[in-house]
């Protein structure tokens, strides 16, 4: 977190659309902005030192100059966005749960998990909390915006990347206060229409661009500041009316960090993927530029250069040649570019990104049969990271309940791989000594909402089960009777 500009800067401003204009320029050409630019790159597969890298040659003078003969492919890998998908899947694939949530059965018969404060929520709480973990962990920090819908009684959230909000942080408390959102079709070329929100403590105001002007310099004013709690009706006759307004006891725009630190990912990985992509560039390009065929050609000193391109043609055509072999000859000869030690240091990149980052690279496991031992082993580096993310997580999704106005505290199901069939045997192994239910409740390809189900039915034809057994007993007793007499 870095405080260009603060919740201060705001309050000391006089003329506050001058100062969003200029908070705007100065957040934009700033070092931290251009650094999440790229880190935004990186995420999406970019490599930007890769792909802005150019080959050049120096002539006579010293001078460079762009290499136009020399291959020059640039090889972007993905495993940025693998890292950072695997630590938000493990902890929150299998979105949250709360401590109140119990099993009910519903109208249908079957057993669902039933959680009053997800009800609460939403259903687009657990899509925007992944949204906000997966650009945390990519910028150091994103932001969610907690409201209630204008026509539909129901919260929602809106989650705002570093590339997008400028924060402004109290510069005595360091607590978020405020901040601007903007956004534009084309921030580049600034051909298109710029819009703001500044969000402050007593509410938002909007900040758009005129027709036919652009850049931050235009932005204007569209209104007065709206209270949060805004409530809006829509009719026929009225169109949009304002129903209700009030304020919010909190600020309603939560932070969320990946770590103590609050780095982003790409702070201690982006050397190593730079090395990683450019030893897959090397190796590309050293393939097209090595021949790896070509032939020596003896008493052919007299030949043109179009002539030996003449004859190399008709040798990969034909792969046959008429020579005079009393006075020349051409001998064939192959090569490979140098393969075994960049497969060496290209596996050792990709584990070694892995094990910084606290991530499992599940290849490695799949490679061979692994022993339910072997496989939490592998996993506990990345159990350790989950901890620590969890535990901001758990900080964020609280402050959002605090805007709400709900208590409870969230729960989450890590998704991580087992030995499906060890489990299993070592379970059987125990049923002498465990109950059916702790059974089920430990076998890993069984979700929650089946668990009860299962149980439900097995309750069931046990009942049904001794019911039978009564009816036999009675018909033995009976005819033992009927035999006495």
């Amino acid at each position: 977190m870095t405080a260009i500009i603060t919740y201060q800067d705001y309050l000391k401003a006089d003329n506050v659309t001058i100062w969003l204009q200029s908070a705007l320029v100065e957040y934009t050409n700033s070092k931290e902005y251009k650094k999440a630019l790229m880190e935004a790159e990186y995420m999406a597969g970019r490599d930007t030192e890769i792909i802005n890298t150019v080959k050049t040659l120096y002539d006579m003078t010293g001078k460079p100059m762009t290499d136009f003969t020399a291959a020059n492919n640039r090889i972007s890998s993905n495993i940025l966005h693998r890292l950072i998908s695997q630590r938000c899947t493990y902890s929150l694939g299998n979105g949250v749960s709360f401590a109140g949530s119990k099993q009910q059965r519903g109208e249908d018969g079957k057993v669902h998990t039933v959680d009053a404060v997800k009800d609460t929520l939403g259903n687009r709480f657990d899509n925007s909390v992944y949204r906000a973990a997966y650009w945390a962990c990519g910028n150091g920090e994103s932001y969610t915006y907690i409201h209630k819908g204008h026509y539909e009684d129901k919260w929602e959230y809106d989650v705002f990347k570093k590339t997008e909000f400028l924060p402004l942080y109290d510069e005595y408390t360091g607590k978020l206060r405020g901040g601007i959102r903007f956004w534009s079709l084309d921030m580049k070329d600034s051909k298109r229409p710029i819009t703001a929100i500044l969000y402050t403590e007593a509410g938002y105001q909007r900040y758009q661009t005129p027709v036919n002007e652009y850049g931050y310099a235009a932005l204007q004013p569209m209104g007065e500041i709206i209270p949060y709690t805004e409530r809006v009706q829509v009719s026929e006759a009225d169109g949009v009316e304002v129903i209700g307004r009030g304020e919010n006891s909190t600020f309603p725009i939560v932070p969320l960090y990946p770590n103590e630190s609050h780095t982003a990912a790409l702070d201690n990985l982006k050397a190593k993927i730079d090395a990683l992509d450019m030893a897959l560039s090397g190796f590309a390009n050293d393939m097209e530029d090595v021949a790896q065929i070509y032939w020596l050609v003896n008493g052919g000193l007299g030949a043109s250069d179009d002539e030996l391109t003449a004859m190399r043609d008709k040798a990969k055509l034909l792969h046959i040649l008429n020579i005079d072999g009393d006075h020349s000859s051409i001998t064939p000869y192959t090569q490979e570019p140098p393969y075994n030690a960049r497969e060496v240091f290209i596996q050792r990149m990709i584990d070694r990104i892995y094990q910084d980052y606290g991530c499992v690279n599940v290849s490695q496991l799949s490679a061979q049969q692994r022993t339910a031992t072997e496989i939490e082993a592998a996993f506990e580096p990345m159990n350790e990271e989950a901890d620590a993310f969890e535990y901001q997580l758990i900080e964020y999704i609280q402050q959002i309940l605090s805007v709400i106005g709900v208590d409870d505290a969230p729960q989450f199901q890590r998704s991580q791989l087992h030995n499906q069939k060890e489990i299993v045997e070592m379970l059987v192994s125990l049923a002498d000594i465990l109950d059916v239910e702790t059974i089920i409740n430990h076998l890993p390809f069984i979700s929650v909402d089946e668990r009860q189900e299962i149980l439900d039915r097995l309750d069931a034809q046990s009942i049904a089960d001794k019911r039978n057994l009564d009816k036999v007993k009675k018909a033995m007793e009976e005819e033992t009777d009927e035999n006495a007499v």
